[in-house]
């Protein structure tokens, strides 16, 4: 079995915003959760798991570069594959992230950046 893991985050987390805007202008999905932003500790669930060979974050199209400024190392570090997701729609970051699954996978897992709280059993 060899599992790619896609996690969506390319929403503009506009109901976050509305309700706590961060002063420095980061996403509900940096936000700093124990030391670490939601979107690694997301990340952290699939990590040293031996079914997953690959982890794509798909990302606001329009704001990869800057993404990958600011967390790039922190990906690299952990083997992640910083993507552009979709504009509107999750499906459409979805769709988007199939198209660059690798030759080898036999499985797909979906997972949203701002779960990080999920039981390693699920």
């Amino acid at each position: 079995m060899n599992v790619t893991v896609i996690i969506p985050a390319a929403g503009r987390s506009t109901r976050f915003n509305q309700a706590a805007p961060d002063p420095v202008g980061r996403s509900k999905i940096e936000q700093n959760l124990a030391g670490k932003p939601i979107f690694l500790r997301s990340i952290e669930l699939f990590l040293n798991r031996p079914q997953v060979g690959t982890i794509l974050l798909a990302v606001n199209p329009d704001e990869v570069d800057a993404f990958r400024l600011r967390w790039g190392d922190q990906l690299g570090f952990h083997g992640v594959e910083l993507i552009p997701g979709g504009k509107v729609e999750r499906w459409e970051t979805v769709q988007l992230a199939l198209k660059r699954l690798p030759a080898d996978a036999t499985h797909v897992a979906v997972h949203d950046a701002a779960r990080p709280l999920t039981p390693a059993a699920v």
